[in-house]
């Protein structure tokens, strides 16, 4: 599976061959804690900076000499699924102006999207992990009921 940024889970099991007792497992520049189960089998342990943002992470896998040799493995690291807060779900006025809306929640990134039902895209002000505003146009509001909005989170 992909690990998501800032999720709790550390460890990722990497399956290869030729893993010896003296392999180990690089992130830029820093060793991890390695433990090798088997010829083919290893898992590392991951520190929350290496998983902190979405993108691709290098591990690289490093067997000393004699008969060693060094890989590279990218780790996608995906932006974590927006969730709505409970009960945040704003209300607005059928027909009103055009207005911003204040959505809670987490998982919230910069570069996120929000579109309303039908696809249109609307502007997204991004003020923190747990907090976006969204325009709406008077045309979302102008009947009365109820209005899809989703917000999309971009793969990294």
């Amino acid at each position: 599976g992909r690990l998501v940024a800032g999720a709790p889970d550390s460890v990722v099991t990497l399956i290869g061959r030729g893993f010896v007792a003296t392999t180990g497992v690089l992130v830029g520049d820093s060793a991890r804690p390695t433990v090798i189960e088997s010829a083919t089998r290893l898992r590392v342990t991951l520190r929350p900076e290496d998983r902190a943002a979405a993108g691709v992470r290098v591990l690289r896998v490093v067997t000393p000499p004699p008969g060693g040799g060094t890989t590279d493995v990218p780790l996608p690291i995906d932006n974590p699924a927006p969730r709505v807060a409970i009960g945040a779900a704003p209300r607005v006025t059928a027909g009103a102006a055009p207005m911003e809306v204040t959505v809670e929640g987490t998982g919230f990134v910069s570069t996120m999207r929000a579109r309303v039902a039908g696809g249109a895209e609307r502007a997204l002000v991004f003020e923190g992990p747990t907090r976006v505003r969204v325009g709406l146009e008077p045309s979302d509001v102008g009947r009365g009921g109820d209005l899809t909005l989703t917000l999309e989170t971009p793969p990294p």
